[in-house]
Order: structure tokens, then C-alpha cells, then sequence
């Protein structure tokens, strides 16, 4: 599947094709979400790091919310999800 037909699909369905081993899903969903991890590293400071490996963090709680979500019954979307990922 390219990147023009998974714009048409919500994140919850790109997330399960991910997890389900769909590369092009996954790279899709890391471009998509990258520039949050590096809007959201601003406001962090790692002793001794530099603003690469706070981004880095952000981008690993990325690969975490994309491999752990669960489409639960709370509703919580996956771009939730990520977003609090990519803070801790």
C-alpha cells in the first residue's frame, strides 16, 4: 500500500497494519508523528545530551505507542497516544 492511500485510512487502522508487519504502515506513521517528537524535545533537557537525543526519546516513545496500542474500549486515540509517548 502506498503513502497516498493510507491518507485515507484512519491512524487506528495504519497502527494495526503496522503491528501487524507492514513496513510502509510504520515508516508512514514515524514521518507523520516525527515532527511532534521534535516540537515536544524543545521543552526538555537531557544532562549532558544535546537536542538530537531528546528527539531521539521522542521518537523511541513513537516506535511504543505504535507497538503496544490496543484499540481499547476508553477510546483513547493513537494520536494520543503517541503524543504522551513522545513526552516521557
Amino acid at each position: 500500500m502506498e503513502n497516498k492511500e493510507l491518507n485515507l485510512l484512519s491512524d487506528e487502522s495504519i497502527v494495526k497494519m503496522a503491528q501487524e508487519g507492514s513496513s510502509t504502515a510504520y515508516e508512514y506513521l514515524i514521518d507523520k508523528y516525527k515532527e511532534l517528537a521534535k516540537i515536544k524535545s524543545k521543552t526538555y533537557f537531557i544532562a549532558g545530551g544535546d537536542n538530537e537525543d531528546v528527539i531521539q526519546e521522542g521518537m523511541i516513545g513513537i516506535f511504543k505507542a505504535i507497538r503496544d496500542f490496543d484499540d481499547d474500549p476508553h477510546g483513547l486515540a493513537i494520536t494520543v497516544k503517541i503524543s504522551h509517548h513522545a513526552e516521557q
